[in-house]
Parts: structure tokens; sequence; C-alpha cells
């Protein structure tokens, strides 16, 4: 059973820090988030509330600040466009035998066809197929489709598959990696 604390935003399991999907990619790729402005952090942050809110049935549009409505319309055109039904929201994930957890952002379908779904309110980065294959991972399925939801200041959105099959193997082999070093505290 996986635990998760969101003031810390941190993942426990019988009392055992588990790192994240996102730990796991950001220490091997050597990635720092330090000097971002918060203001995006936190921006994307609302917009995946809003849309959490508003899967759920409890968004009251009216409260949307300005610097995320045009997020939230970009994904109601998403969601529009593709006829997407979401099945899962905010999902916690966890692999007991890798040792990782993680909160993916949609299950859900379109045209029939199974998706997980990550939205994103920033640019495409290489390592997004490496999230998305972490969180199929702790979900169970590794043929479900994959791919990332960007949504844009302009209320527009781009879907981005995640293809390769190789992607499971190089998350796989990371969070080996990283759980060798043993340094996660």
């Amino acid at each position: 059973m996986i635990e998760f604390n969101e003031s810390t935003h941190t993942y426990t399991s019988d009392g055992a820090k588990v790192p994240s999907v996102s730990t796991i990619i950001n220490d091997l790729l050597g990635s720092d988030y330090s000097n971002i402005d918060p203001f995006y952090a936190n921006r994307g942050t609302a917009v995946h509330k809003a849309i959490e809110l508003y899967l759920s049935g409890s968004l009251d549009k009216g409260s949307l600040d300005e610097h995320v409505s045009p997020y939230f319309e970009a994904f109601l055109k998403f969601e529009k466009e593709t006829d997407f039904v979401v099945e899962e929201a905010e999902l916690r994930i966890f692999s007991q035998r890798l040792w990782f957890a993680g909160t993916l952002d949609l299950i859900g379908t379109i045209g029939g066809k199974k998706y997980l779904l990550d939205i994103k309110t920033g640019s495409k980065q290489k390592w997004h197929n490496l999230q998305t294959a972490g969180y199929a991972i702790g979900y169970g399925d590794e043929e479900i489709k994959r791919g990332c939801i960007y949504v844009k200041k302009n209320e527009t959105y781009q879907l981005q598959p995640h293809l390769s099959k190789t992607d499971f193997m190089v998350f796989e082999s990371m969070t080996v990696v990283f759980n060798k070093r043993g340094d996660f505290k």
C-alpha cells in the first residue's frame, strides 16, 4: 500500500520512503529546477487542480484565475475534439518490485482505445516519454497508449504520443540504478 503526504510531496510504504517517478528521472538526468520562477510551477499545479476538480464535477469555472483559465480551456478543447472519456484522474501508482511511486494525471479512452496521459503546461522535454513509461509500469499496463497533452496559453493543445517500447526498459534501468545507490532519504 502506498501513502502520499501532499505537504512534503513524498510517498511511503509501511513507513519506508519511496522515490517518485519524477525524483528518479530528475536525479539521474541531472535536472535542476531550482532557478524556475515559482509562478510557473504554481500555475501548472493550479491548472492540474482545476482539471481534477472539473473531472470530479466540483469546479466553479468562475473561480479560475486569469493565468489558469486559458490552459483549462485548452484542456476542454482537447476533451471535446478527441471525445476523451476519463476513467481515472490523479491516480496514485506504486511498483513494489521496482520500488517507486507516482501520481499519473489521466487514464481514459479516445476512440475506444485506452490512454495514459500526462498534462503539461510547459514545453516538451525529452524525458516526458520516460515519465509516462514509469506511470504505465506502476499502473501495471505496458500495452496502454501513452502520451502528453501540452496545453497552451493561447487555448490550444497538442497531443504528443509516446510510442517507443524502449522507454520501459530505460525507465526500469534508471529505477534500478537509482535504488541500488541507496542514498535516497
